[in-house]
């Protein structure tokens, strides 16, 4: 193999990698959730937010632990904002125990 046709092959197979990183970069929604007892074991805070494009009428957050379930409507800050978010602060919920959560996307009427 020649050097110059090494360089083309890793050209090529740079453009292939940086196009698959481009299709993954817009996959919506985001989600992220955090758990963590900043100020005491006995007191759970829960940060969740999503990051989506979509013009959704409202999104449902529900976090589940053993027989508990503790649900909540996320927010937003502007009508043209993508981002959703809420806090819980929760009494019962142990982070450092297995835990579920859920979100639930509403369509509006259009």
């Amino acid at each position: 193999m020649k050097a110059g046709d090494a360089v083309v092959i890793l050209v090529l197979t740079g453009c292939s990698a940086q196009e698959r990183d481009a299709e993954h970069e817009n996959d919506f929604p985001i989600e992220s959730v955090s758990c963590t007892h900043p100020d005491s074991d006995y007191e759970a805070v829960v940060e969740a937010a999503v990051e989506d494009d979509y013009k959704w009428e409202d999104i449902h957050f529900e976090i589940y632990q053993g027989e508990e379930v503790w649900d909540t409507l996320l927010w937003r800050p502007g009508e043209e904002d993508p981002d959703w978010r809420t806090r819980m602060q929760i009494m019962e919920l142990d982070c450092r125990t297995g835990y579920d959560y859920d979100f639930l996307y509403i369509v509006g009427e259009q």
